[in-house]
């Protein structure tokens, strides 16, 4: 979890932004050892929350916020 404030003490030309709270989880399960390697079922959730987040330090903040709740489900494997 990350919690950022707004950010409204700003230089010339930047324009103030709004705070948020990111919430993102990972969860993997190693499977049993295999003869060619091992294997790593894992799901992601990012911004489970949903908000409209927008790094001040970045240029295209105003263009291209972060994006909203996604998830992920895959297999990883180390040979």
């Amino acid at each position: 979890m990350i919690r950022a404030s707004p950010q409204t003490r700003i230089a010339a030309n930047e324009l103030p932004t709004d705070g948020y709270t990111l919430l993102n989880a990972r969860v993997s399960y190693a499977l049993p050892p295999m003869s060619f390697g091992q294997l790593e079922a894992f799901i992601r959730l990012n911004n489970l929350l949903n908000e409209d987040i927008r790094y001040h330090t970045s240029v295209l903040k105003d263009i291209a916020p972060l994006g909203g709740r996604s998830a992920m489900v895959g297999l990883t494997g180390t040979f």
